[in-house]
């Protein structure tokens, strides 16, 4: 009966530190992944006053570019937030395009807004190649970008 009980023990010490292993596996991937957040107008106006760098990517759920595009920034760990024009009203897009001076007429998603100094650095607007993606990623230096504290 003792024999059995050091083998518990030992399995059960095994499995303890297999799982721990897995929990810092874990950590470890979700800290070097890029991530997103969901926002609304009134965070793109706080992106707008802030003085840190942000990205923010428009969506909708009739874009066919909007999984690929998703997809590009996730892989290269780029840290972005979302802003879903499907799931905001007609009113929220229009104070969030009003904040980033981008007129409603000439707006397609996708679009990758660069926020840097203020200002709506850099944008592109109705996005449909990942080689211009790419570029646009690669000029502005996304992947260093990070989330504001």
């Amino acid at each position: 009966m003792e024999k059995m009980d050091k083998k518990d023990k030992a399995i059960a010490c095994l499995v303890g530190v297999m799982l721990i292993l897995v929990i810092v596996v874990l950590c470890l991937a979700i800290g070097v992944a890029g991530s997103k957040k969901t926002i609304h107008a009134d965070k793109v106006k706080d992106l707008v006053n802030s003085d840190n760098t942000s990205i923010i990517l428009f969506t909708s759920k009739d874009c066919n570019f909007c999984k690929t595009a998703i997809k590009e920034l996730d892989d290269q760990k780029i840290n972005y937030y979302v802003y879903n024009t499907s799931k905001n009203n007609e009113s929220d897009l229009d104070k969030a395009l009003n904040y980033l001076s981008i007129d409603k007429k000439l707006f397609k998603t996708p679009a990758i807004i660069y926020i840097k100094d203020n200002i709506m650095f850099a944008n592109m607007i109705n996005l449909n190649s990942t080689s211009d993606l790419n570029s646009f990623i690669k000029q502005y230096k996304l992947t260093s970008v990070k989330f504001e504290k």
